[in-house]
């Protein structure tokens, strides 16, 4: 269990009375030294002390490393995913931000479970972000 410090809580909705239900927003510090990956979110009224727990609604990642942002392929796109067809080779798109500089596009490979992928065209551009395209 990690407590966070809250910055500040503020009605979405401000021309509503503070007692009626409504959703909130709350600013959190962002913890530091914590794992990556999913984590569970728990929020408890200090007056009353109900407690709401949220599953798995955030994910916390590193900035400073590489992200992808998108991932596309012929049967549609997604932040982290796409779909795409098993019997025909396909192309499909990766966009990394903050790719790291000074690295040279060709240098790039692409692994889909455990099999090497052949990287067909990559490119990084001066705000660091990568466009990696392969065949699968």
């Amino acid at each position: 269990t990690l407590d966070l410090l809250v910055l500040s809580v503020t009605r979405r909705d401000v021309r509503r009375q503070e007692y009626e239900v409504q959703d909130w927003f709350a600013d959190v510090t962002t913890p530091v030294d914590v794992e990556e990956g999913a984590v569970t979110v728990r929020v408890i009224h200090s007056v009353f002390g109900a407690t709401v727990q949220l599953q798995a609604g955030l994910t916390m990642y590193d900035d400073a490393l590489p992200q992808v942002m998108s991932v596309s392929g012929p049967d549609g796109a997604g932040q982290t995913s796409a779909n795409v067809p098993m019997s025909v080779s396909s192309e499909v798109t990766i966009t990394v931000n903050k790719a790291p500089s000074g690295v040279k596009a060709s240098v790039y490979s692409a692994v889909v479970g455990s099999s090497a992928v052949g990287v067909t065209f990559a490119t990084v551009d001066a705000a660091r972000i990568a466009q990696v395209v392969l065949t699968s």
